[in-house]
């Protein structure tokens, strides 16, 4: 969340990864996606979700906050 305080507004848009810069072989299974969605002219709502492997596995865990532009 530290990072979203010192990050820009966001881009709309869905991007995408793993954990594997960060720590290396520790979470292997792991991926993330953020979506970035208009909610207000200057409200984005931001969804990020943590799974593993490629399909929707029920232990998925989605968090869903909104930034406003400053």
């Amino acid at each position: 969340m530290a990072e979203v305080d010192a990050a820009p507004f966001p881009d709309l848009g869905v991007t995408e990864g793993d954990f594997e810069v960060d720590y290396p072989e520790r979470y292997p299974d792991l991926r993330w996606e953020r979506e970035v969605v208009s909610f207000l002219p200057d409200v984005r709502e931001v969804r990020v979700r943590v799974f593993r492997g490629e399909e929707e596995s029920g232990d998925d865990v989605t968090l869903t906050y909104y930034v406003r532009r400053r």
